[in-house]
């Protein structure tokens, strides 16, 4: 048995959820996925990886990493099935959502990996702190082996990173909205509208969106 199969072997063993997809394609992406990062790695089996969400953050009380995606993968397949059994007409791809939660962390082999976390250590300035994460790592992995866009996004964006994204969003948005509703609903419709009650708008809804934002 070579590294590879014996790699893959491993993700077997690990993850017996990967039954749950009956799209044999899919399942083999997801098991070269994981064995792909555990090779690129100096773990050798999921449960190697320390147990907790970021290198620099507590583990689990008790369990490991592969509980941790396990507990997620059984979340993800409770809620689907719930909600396709309430909502019958909604078309989930139930393959697609287990192999999301499988893949969300498939990234941390190499975040974790305690010669990237001396190396990066050594010269912050450089490689920058944090390094690449798990997100950004996973997102590779899942396009090198070919997984679906929307595995790579569940990988890429279900940490800081997506909840930075949709923060500045939706800052945008309130921004957008608190700078120039005002004035342009009083500009058309209000006679007496001026320039500086434009301009005394637009600076008074982007300082209160700032400062709702700040201690809203």
């Amino acid at each position: 048995m070579d590294t590879d199969d014996a790699l893959r072997q491993s993700v077997i063993a690990s993850l017996p959820e990967l039954n749950e997809i009956l799209d044999q394609e899919l399942r083999g992406k997801v098991i070269d996925a994981w064995a792909f990062s555990l090779g690129k790695s100096s773990f050798s089996a999921i449960e190697e990886i320390p147990a907790s969400g970021n290198p620099d953050t507590a583990p689990l009380k008790s369990g490991t990493q592969t509980d941790h995606i396990r507990g997620v993968v059984q979340l993800t397949i409770a809620l689907a099935d719930s909600l396709s059994a309430q909502f019958p007409q909604l078309p989930i791809d139930r393959d697609l959502l287990v192999a999301c939660a499988l893949c969300h962390d498939v990234g941390k082999p190499f975040e974790f990996d305690p010669q990237n976390q001396k190396r990066w250590a050594q010269n912050p300035a450089a490689v920058g702190f944090p390094a690449i994460r798990h997100t950004q790592y996973g997102t590779y992995v899942c396009m090198t082996i070919g997984l679906p866009e929307e595995v790579c996004h569940a990988a890429g964006c279900h940490s800081g990173e997506g909840e930075l994204v949709q923060f500045i969003v939706l800052l945008f948005t309130a921004l957008m909205a608190a700078a120039f509703v005002m004035p342009v609903v009083g500009g058309v419709v209000w006679r007496r509208a001026t320039k500086q009650g434009a301009a005394a708008a637009m600076i008074g809804g982007v300082a209160a969106t700032f400062l709702w934002e700040l201690f809203g």
